[in-house]
């Protein structure tokens, strides 16, 4: 007892540390999978904070729904993993549109070894944690070593997708269906069986990077894979669609600019002689009214006039003393 306190030692029976080499291997994905979203620059860098992991610098999102999500994608992996229904995860690298395109898969393999025998005793727990740990760490900086995928003109996002294990059964009889029962939120995780064939394109994938590690506990297998065909059809369209756009910009520059200068220097054309004729007969109207008006004897074809004084109305008596 005293010589396990002084070396720190933990003793552990092999049914002990199964569940927390599982933990260790979950914590581990769901720290990849913040990672992954961050250098990719799926959401804005103001969602994400640095912590401190496997002595190296990373970053966790801090929004609750992206977080909740991520949670949920880890709880698929740990009832999967932990019966050995599936040793695969997949984080895909999406092009939002109607249909959605996978540009670029970061795949992670997980086989945990185990003791057949559940009580076989491990003085060296501490030990098999920092391999763990150690493994994990080299996987983490490989990840950070990758470009992400330029997406100026288009819209990225991500996927989590888990791969079956053959037939769908583990070496006990589980089938996956059980846990899909019980779960069936899980069912879009599911990305395919070990006999299907993993990447899509075959020759127009590319393997940019490959990271193969294990302990004594654990073999981890890493792979950055990229579709080439669909990021070089959509950096075409991306060119195309810039350039189209910056004619159409240049286009309605040029035509505002043009139709401005036509309004400006619009030249003024002035028919002088139907002018001249109109004027004369204008003129020629007025004087011929003028002159009806001057030499009329109907006193009521006269304009009144607006400074005349008010009509003064006389009795009749007056009208008749000046008949007679």
């Amino acid at each position: 007892m005293n010589n396990r306190r002084r070396h720190g030692e933990i003793r552990l029976l092999e049914k002990q540390i199964r569940p927390e080499v599982i933990e260790r291997c979950l914590q581990f994905v769901d720290i990849v999978i913040h990672q992954i979203i961050y250098q990719e620059k799926i959401y804005p860098s103001n969602l994400f904070v640095p912590r401190q992991m496997y002595r190296s610098l990373v970053y966790q999102c801090i929004d609750k729904d992206i977080s909740s999500y991520i949670t949920l994608c880890v709880a698929s992996l740990r009832d999967l993993f932990t019966q050995q229904l599936s040793d695969m995860i997949s984080i895909n690298i999406i092009r939002n549109c109607q249909i959605s395109i996978i540009l670029r898969r970061y795949l992670i393999e997980l086989h945990t070894i185990h003791d057949p025998c559940l009580r076989a005793i491990y003085d060296n727990t501490k030990q098999l944690i920092n391999q763990l740990d150690q493994i994990f760490a080299q996987c983490i900086q490989t990840i950070k070593q990758i470009q992400p995928l330029d997406s100026s003109n288009f819209t990225k996002g991500w996927t989590f997708q888990l791969r079956s294990c053959p037939d769908g059964k583990n070496n006990k009889g589980i089938s996956i269906s059980e846990v899909l029962r019980t779960k069936p939120i899980y069912k879009e995780f599911i990305l395919m069986n070990q006999q299907s064939n993993l990447l899509s394109n075959g020759k127009q994938t590319k393997i940019s990077s490959i990271k193969s590690l294990h302990s004594e506990r654990l073999k981890l297998q890493f792979m950055c894979e990229d579709d080439k065909y669909e990021q070089d059809k959509f950096q075409q369209w991306n060119q195309f669609v810039t350039k189209d756009q910056q004619q159409s910009d240049s286009d309605t520059d040029e035509l505002e600019e043009s139709s401005e200068e036509q309004e400006i220097n619009k030249p003024i054309n002035l028919d002088s002689d139907s002018l001249v004729d109109r004027y004369h007969s204008t003129q020629k109207i007025k004087r011929d009214n003028l002159d009806v008006r001057q030499y009329s004897s109907d006193e009521d074809d006269r304009p009144p006039s607006p400074y005349s004084p008010d009509p003064i109305w006389q009795d009749q008596d007056d009208e008749d003393q000046e008949d007679l």
